[in-house]
């Protein structure tokens, strides 16, 4: 049996919809059930914020960092100060 077609997620405060048939989720509770149902991994591109709202709810099971290095300047931390993730 072959896992189920990925599908996207966008988790937004404000958006009602999104283009490429994602599905729009409102918050990290509605993350937490999406992550108990069958099926394969998810993945979590960009928005500091909620991979530490993520974190601090236990959802996170392996971190993959990456490092853009063309990336300059300001911006949100990835792990702001208090908030770090264990190994």
């Amino acid at each position: 049996m072959s896992p189920p077609h990925p599908f996207k997620v966008v988790v937004s405060r404000t958006l009602e919809s999104a283009d490429w048939g994602a599905r729009v989720m409102g918050g990290t509770q509605e993350v937490a059930t999406l992550k108990w149902e069958p099926g394969g991994d998810i993945l979590l591109s960009g928005g500091s914020e909620l991979a530490v709202a993520l974190t601090d709810q236990g959802l996170i099971g392996e971190y993959h960092i990456v490092v853009h290095p063309v990336m300059l300047g300001g911006g949100k931390p990835v792990f702001p100060h208090g908030n770090s993730a264990s190994a």
